[in-house]
């Protein structure tokens, strides 16, 4: 398998993802590391960027039921 790399299209650009050909969004995507996404980078349509933190949804409610009763 290919090693991936995170890339941002650059401003007014399209990137073709590689599953679907679908242009990659403002927010960028995981795409392999060849020759084909370098030449983007290379050429300035597109810049190597770091992926977004993922971050995880908690649901919020009391902490304790002592919360409760003062409600």
């Amino acid at each position: 398998m290919t090693a991936q790399i995170y890339i941002k299209p650059g401003k007014g650009m399209t990137i073709p993802a590689p599953e679907t050909g679908w242009p990659i969004g403002p927010e960028g995507a995981f795409v392999p590391n060849t020759s084909f996404y370098r030449r983007f980078i290379n050429r300035g349509e597109a810049e190597k960027a770091t992926p977004p933190r993922r971050t995880t949804e908690t649901k919020t409610g009391p902490k304790s039921t002592a919360a409760k009763a003062k409600e």
